[in-house]
């Protein structure tokens, strides 16, 4: 369930209810650094095996020393014997032993690596744990703020692979391509498998978030705007009117003013009977609706065991609304979800100083990345998202706005209702209720018309296989593929819809999830 809160006093609020959850973001301390500000350069000690590839136009003191540890690098999971990871850290003085004794107990629970855990707890900056994992694994740690990638060596049809592999390369040095990663053996294999061998070096997720916005944000601007009239334009409206429209249009208003002309009182009731039709068959199907929400349905089952739950990635669209970060920061910390597993993006606006500065003063969780968004037209919060669904990584996805409170089990409830539909459902749909019903007659009018609408007629509509609306918010997708294929070919997809459940400190809640009929639609 999520409670939309921020409303002054007197105006509607709403609550989001869901059933469903979040997931992780390895990169996103917010206490690492922010865009703008400087970390300090690479020291001898942070250069495990020698030295490593410098900027075009300086020369290393020692280039054979250069060599050698070019070399080391290529094979960095050495035979030779090391610390665990855990005891490493505790020695160096970068947590102490309570703290790794519960990192691993969350580790075992939700079966995250250990760095995760770690980062996401807020006990180690990504900056600090990736410096130390680059020494325990005997590879170069490369601050990508001071020593940016290349710009000829990034390419924009190579988006897709940076992207998805969380890797770009950084250096060619002697004819050596030299690749950065936050997870150097994955990235490896990808490149492999691409039969592009290159050194893979180690450095943070949020150095590769912020150097592909920065190299690609014009290319990720324009994907976000036009790609889908580029590539399913007859579901776009960048062109409203079509010639056919037109044409279609002209021959109806043509007929139907002939028809006035000639049979007048004949047309006028002819209008008035579909009129009426329509009018009575909207009534009956809120009228039948009504049985939809008198009787109780059953619950989604939650079946997933804690390591079984996917990332869950949260995109939070804001824009001019700082007063209600604080608000905001509370709810996503309360979700029930392993934080480890959550992917919370902050969607925030190129020149919005505002907002951005009150969520950095919110101390948000390590798991949370800011995605600014370059100016452009349209100023809309659905180019944001589109903008943002570049760097997602959960394979299932919701979007929230600035004021919603969602339940704090809703991200497992929505896992239960996909489960429970298969494969084929692509989205879930949750409830959205005003927190303060009872404030006047102005908010009381506003929750009647939310409850007739997500407790009635919306779960009648997916009983009976029927379209119907998705809200702008509180709709979670099945991933970014299953996104698109719901964009592209949206009649091979099947919605659900979870109504309204109760919370409460003091006793279970209770949810409502009406499942799709068996018909395509």
């Amino acid at each position: 369930m999520e409670a939309k809160g921020g409303a002054p006093k007197g105006v509607p609020g709403r609550n989001n209810e869901r059933g469903a959850n979040n997931g992780p973001s390895t990169c996103a301390p917010r206490d690492a650094y922010q865009p703008g500000e400087r970390r300090q350069p690479h020291s001898a000690e942070r250069r495990p095996g020698g030295a490593y590839p410098l900027p075009p136009g300086k020369t290393p003191r020692h280039r054979e020393t250069a060599g050698q540890g070019l070399a080391e690098t290529a094979q960095p999971f050495s035979n030779r014997t090391r610390p665990l990871f855990g005891q490493s850290l505790v020695k160096a003085g970068h947590i102490d032993e309570s703290q790794l004794e519960a990192a691993l107990l969350a580790q075992k629970k939700s079966g995250a690596r250990l760095g995760e855990v770690l980062i996401a707890s807020g006990a180690m900056r990504a900056l600090d744990l990736y410096r130390a994992l680059g020494r325990q694994l005997g590879l170069p740690f490369v601050n990508l703020l001071d020593e940016p990638p290349e710009p000829a060596l990034l390419k924009a049809e190579e988006l897709d692979f940076y992207l998805t592999h969380r890797c770009l390369p950084w250096r060619i040095l002697d004819g050596q391509e030299i690749f950065v990663a936050s997870d150097p053996a994955a990235a490896r294999r990808a490149l492999e498998e691409a039969q592009r061998p290159a050194l893979v070096f180690l450095t943070s997720p949020l150095d590769i978030l912020w150097s592909l916005q920065k190299r690609f944000r014009h290319h990720l601007t324009h994907r976000a705007r036009f790609a889908l009239a580029r590539e399913a334009a007859h579901l776009s409206a960048r062109r409203l009117i079509t010639p056919g429209l037109k044409g279609g249009t002209f021959c109806l208003a043509t007929f139907c003013l002939a028809a006035l002309f000639f049979f007048g009182p004949a047309m006028f009731g002819i209008l008035n009977i579909i009129a009426g039709s329509t009018f009575l068959a909207l009534s009956a199907l809120r009228a039948f609706s009504l049985f939809y929400g008198i009787v109780p349905m059953k619950a989604p089952r939650e079946v997933r065991r804690e390591e079984e739950l996917p990332v869950y990635t949260i995109l939070v669209p804001l824009f001019r609304e700082a007063a209600i970060i604080p608000g905001l920061a509370k709810a996503l910390h309360a979700l029930d979800y392993p934080p480890d597993k959550l992917d919370i993006k902050f969607v925030l606006e190129e020149g919005d100083s505002e907002t951005l500065e009150a969520a950095k003063a919110a101390r948000l969780p390590s798991h949370v990345e800011f995605v600014i968004v370059p100016k452009s037209k349209p100023l809309t919060k659905p180019k944001a998202c589109n903008y943002a669904l570049a760097f997602a990584r959960g394979e299932f996805l919701v979007v929230y706005d600035a004021e919603d409170v969602p339940d704090p089990r809703q991200l497992r409830m929505a896992l239960g209702a996909f489960d429970e539909g298969g494969p084929r459902m692509a989205c879930v749909q949750g409830q959205l209720m005003f927190y303060n019903a009872r404030e006047n007659w102005l908010t009381r009018q506003s929750a009647i018309e939310y409850a007739a609408l997500f407790e009635l007629l919306l779960p009648a509509l997916a009983r009976f296989g029927l379209p119907f609306p998705l809200g702008g918010t509180s709709t979670h997708f099945r991933g970014i593929m299953a996104l698109t294929h719901l964009i592209v070919d949206a009649n091979e997809k099947r919605f659900s819809y979870i109504p309204r459940h109760e919370t409460s400190p003091h006793r279970d809640f209770r949810a409502h999830h009406f499942r799709p009929s068996d018909k395509e639609g």
